[in-house]
């Protein structure tokens, strides 16, 4: 969720937050309007908010591990984890850490990566917050959730400074568009392509799934096409009954129907990722404040 629509409306401190990140435009690759935090660092009254914030929001909620996202999950997670009374646990790219890891790989868009902690830095039972400073596909943060409940962790819940307009989007999708996108996530959950709601649905800022079934019984792949292709392609792929029969042996098998229905996608306009809150406190800057 938004903070904003949490009880936030209307508070200058997320429009001081949202002023102090500055927009660099075709970096690191062109097309990329990067949201640059250094500059929210340098401003000592929206840094202090920034943290203020969550610090208000995770006080009370039985927090002893706040997990930060290398690198820039770094610059704020100590000193929400010092202001809560909990220890904080850096989750680093691999080679980083010097001690015995536990290690969970993920996808990007091109290759893969992973992130890396070390093993007896979080206990069975404690409960964990993730943080880091923006949210886009949700791959990273999917990836964090998995490692910290591999070693037995309950993660409370996931928040970031910055998110994403498809995060919103996503969100108002899932709540006004219950019948048709709860079948899209439901088949993109076998397809295996992870989304922002913790479905694996290919959603990109428009229906755009297109699932072809391949040489091997419950392999997918992944095509992404226009706008105009996805509609048929999609209503094709979704009333197949091989594809139908094939996805529900896929979930008796290997999710089992508990799992299944216990990770049903819930309608109540509130952010989830894998199942976890997520917690948003400002939407990305625009170009007009790029120095």
């Amino acid at each position: 969720m938004f903070a904003a629509e949490n009880g936030l409306k209307g508070d200058p401190r997320l429009q001081g937050i949202s002023e102090a990140i500055r927009v660099v435009p075709h970096f690191p690759k062109p097309g990329i309007m990067f949201q640059d935090i250094t500059t929210l660092l340098l401003d000592h009254k929206a840094f202090k908010d920034t943290v203020d914030i969550f610090v208000d929001r995770y006080r009370n909620m039985g927090i002893s591990v706040v997990a930060g996202v290398e690198a820039r999950g770094f610059m704020f997670g100590p000193s929400i984890a010092l202001a809560i009374g909990a220890k904080f646990v850096p989750l680093r790219k691999p080679r980083k850490l010097p001690g015995e890891v536990i290690s969970e790989a993920y996808v990007l868009e091109y290759g893969t990566d992973c992130l890396e902690m070390h093993v007896g830095a979080v206990q069975p039972g404690e409960r964990a917050l993730i943080i880091d400073d923006l949210v886009a596909t949700g791959g990273t943060l999917s990836a964090a959730i998995r490692l910290l409940e591999r070693v037995g962790a309950e993660v409370a819940e996931c928040a970031c400074v910055i998110g994403l307009p498809e995060v919103k989007k996503l969100k108002h999708r899932m709540h006004n568009s219950k019948p048709f996108l709860t079948c899209l996530a439901l088949l993109g959950r076998a397809c295996g392509r992870e989304g922002v709601c913790g479905w694996r649905v290919c959603l990109q800022g428009k229906f755009c799934v297109m699932c072809i079934w391949s040489t091997f019984p419950f392999i997918f792949k992944i095509h992404h096409c226009s706008t105009a292709q996805a509609l048929p392609c999609t209503l094709l792929f979704l009333f197949s009954p091989t594809t139908l029969l094939f996805c529900i042996l896929y979930w008796k098998w290997t999710l089992g129907i508990e799992m299944l229905f216990s990770q049903m996608p819930t309608f109540q306009g509130q952010c989830r990722l894998n199942g976890k809150p997520l917690y948003i406190l400002v939407e990305p800057r625009k170009i007009d404040n790029c120095c």
